[in-house]
């Protein structure tokens, strides 16, 4: 505890301890910056995923979507509970991460709400299993008394990205990607024949940019050594404070008294 008129730096001194610990072991940085892109990601998908089925579907079948995608989150979270998740936790995060990708990449693909609601229902069913396997690598890497900072910072930037992924879900869609997709567009004459023209299209070409983004920032980590063998750091496993060490014989004196 810090004594009395340093307190008002404590807050900051504890965070900076625990990016310093996260900053000296790149497998860990890199699982926050994976962290980071992936929530910046699904930011702006969980924001544009409204305009995109409404652009061939009434809200009933909006609000059915997102209550089968509700339902794939509650069946990988039950998943996760009974069989644990992956043993080799990087590939719950990272495979997890790609698989997640691929789906939001699929959301985009026509405008079909079997597609979109499969796609959802998938997307949603792996985060149980890349949260769960996140956390356990964290809390088994970092020291009990670095964990609330260490968590802390995941939080920060989750709460940084998302919005700004938020903020950037409307302009990018509005002004970038569906002029690309409308009659007479950029890319209505390249990409139009495959994925469709008009109302939604250039939303369905985001999606489709987003989760490739996502996939690739997984392969991106897999390739990355320190990433990939983050399981290889020494457990943080907190103990009793050392002790000083007893007396040895040569310091001792064991002489009879005369």
């Amino acid at each position: 505890r810090p004594a009395r008129g340093e307190g008002g730096g404590s807050l900051w001194r504890e965070a900076g301890d625990g990016f310093r610990y996260v900053r000296r072991r790149a497998g860990l940085l890199g699982l926050l910056s994976v962290f980071g892109v992936n929530n910046f990601l699904f930011g702006i998908a969980s924001i544009a995923i409204t305009p995109l089925v409404l652009s061939f579907a009434d809200p009933a079948r909006l609000g059915l979507q997102m209550g089968i995608g509700g339902a794939g989150l509650l069946l990988g979270g039950l998943a996760v509970t009974a069989t644990g998740g992956p043993r080799r936790r990087i590939h719950g995060v990272l495979g997890g991460s790609l698989l997640a990708g691929l789906a939001i990449a699929a959301h985009g693909l026509a405008p079909s709400f079997a597609l979109v609601t499969a796609a959802g229902f998938a997307m949603f069913a792996v985060l149980p299993a890349i949260s769960a396997a996140n956390d356990s690598i964290w809390q088994r890497k970092v020291p009990a008394e670095l964990q609330g900072r260490c968590f802390a910072i995941q939080r920060l930037l989750s709460e940084a990205a998302m919005p700004l992924g938020y903020c950037l879900a409307g302009p990018l869609a509005e002004h970038l990607f569906e002029p690309l997709l409308a009659p007479g567009g950029a890319l209505a004459a390249t990409a139009g024949p495959l994925i469709g023209t008009g109302p939604g299209r250039g939303i369905g070409l985001m999606f489709i940019v987003l989760g490739l983004l996502m996939a690739a920032a997984a392969m991106a980590a897999y390739s990355i050594r320190a990433i990939r063998q983050v399981e290889q750091l020494p457990d943080a496993v907190a103990g009793p404070a050392p002790t000083a060490p007893a007396p040895t014989p040569a310091t001792t004196t064991n002489r009879e008294p005369a």
